[in-house]
């Protein structure tokens, strides 16, 4: 199905440059599908007549940009190409094949050119459809082979239809009858690197509330990975340690920084926390949830709450906790140890101190 969807966007890509248009915005967002499962094209904002090389400022989404955007600032029919590619890549595999921890790192992968390996622990493909994809997988550790069903689990009538089918296979369970090992309602990447990542920015932010100390230019840049995959907060040149005042002065980079910062010249601990809730929205999503076509926009975005909806893959106890983060009332978002004793942080403080237990023996 992946390669039918794959021609289609060619023909649609086809089409739009033997008119000399140029797409500028190619990504998963950008492409419908339709009732009959056939693929569109959609979203033209940022298309432009093209004759020859565009002289471009950088505009689109970054990680589906080619590497002369950033590089020369320069685009031509091939920056849709390279965009498709990647679209490709992720409906193959599920992934970006540049995605590192940070947006920055990502960037700078783009431009070298080194993109991820494709997995190689799918063994093969049984089936895919309407109704999900079979896949026969090899799990590394033990070279035990499995079959792991994906259903679609989205829409109401999906999940419906999917816990249905689960139900009914755990009733019938037998020693001749296909056994359930284990479900997993969520996106396992969410669940195995964003949420680490979460719950050690947050582990970093409440040591500094403990000692009283807001950091005040938390983004991407400052979070540090180690040769282990732990974070690391860092540059603290605008940090500070409260003083009698309930607040310090705003600092810091302006689109990491909260609508207090930018209209009362204010900064909390809960100023901290609405800046980590950005960062951890743009890991999972790869966007920032506040991004405009330019940073005067994106800062009146911040200004007036004017947040994009997270996507539908974001649920429950997740979700609840980001758009906490990143209420607009400052004194209305939780403290990072409130956080913290959430189930889902308590869940994610389990995996680490089981991590950490495996690698001291």
């Amino acid at each position: 199905h992946v390669w039918e969807l794959f021609a289609q966007i060619i023909l649609a890509l086809n089409h739009l440059h033997t008119h000399d248009v140029i797409h500028r915005d190619i990504k998963p967002e950008n492409i419908f599908i339709m009732e009959d499962g056939t693929a569109r094209l959609g979203d033209f904002g940022l298309a432009k007549d093209l004759i020859g090389t565009y002289n471009a400022t950088v505009a689109g989404t970054k990680f589906y940009m080619a590497p002369e955007v950033f590089l020369q600032k320069k685009m031509d029919f091939s920056a849709d190409v390279y965009a498709v590619g990647v679209v490709i890549f992720e409906l193959l595999t599920g992934k970006h094949p540049f995605l590192m921890e940070t947006e920055l790192a990502t960037i700078e992968k783009i431009v070298q050119g080194k993109p991820n390996e494709l997995p190689d622990d799918i063994i093969d493909e049984l089936s895919s459809g309407a109704f999900g994809r079979i896949l026969v997988m090899k799990l590394k550790t033990t070279g035990h082979v499995y079959v792991i069903k994906r259903l679609p689990y989205l829409r109401t009538s999906s999940k419906k239809m999917a816990d249905e089918e689960i139900a009914m296979m755990k009733l019938t369970h037998s020693k001749y009858t296909q056994s359930v090992i284990e479900t997993f309602p969520y996106d396992l990447d969410i669940c195995l690197k964003s949420l680490k990542y979460m719950y050690q920015i947050l582990q970093g932010i409440q040591h500094l509330q403990s000692l009283g100390i807001i950091h005040r230019d938390l983004k991407p840049e400052n979070i540090l990975i180690d040769k282990s995959g732990n974070i690391k907060l860092a540059d603290f040149g605008l940090a500070s340690k409260m003083s009698s005042r309930s607040y310090l002065y705003a600092a810091g980079t302006q689109n990491y920084s909260p609508p207090e910062a930018h209209t009362e010249n204010r900064y909390t601990p809960e100023s901290d926390i609405w800046a980590a809730g950005i960062i951890i929205i743009e890991l999972i999503t790869g966007v920032h949830p506040f991004e405009g076509m330019n940073q005067d926009k994106t800062i009146e975005n911040i200004i007036r709450g004017n947040m994009k909806p997270l996507p539908e893959y974001i649920q429950d106890e997740l979700k609840k906790i980001l758009l906490d983060m990143v209420n607009q009332r400052w004194n209305s978002r939780p403290s990072a140890k409130q956080i913290l004793d959430t189930l889902l942080m308590q869940l994610q403080a389990d995996i680490e101190n089981f991590n950490l237990g495996k690698a001291n023996k």
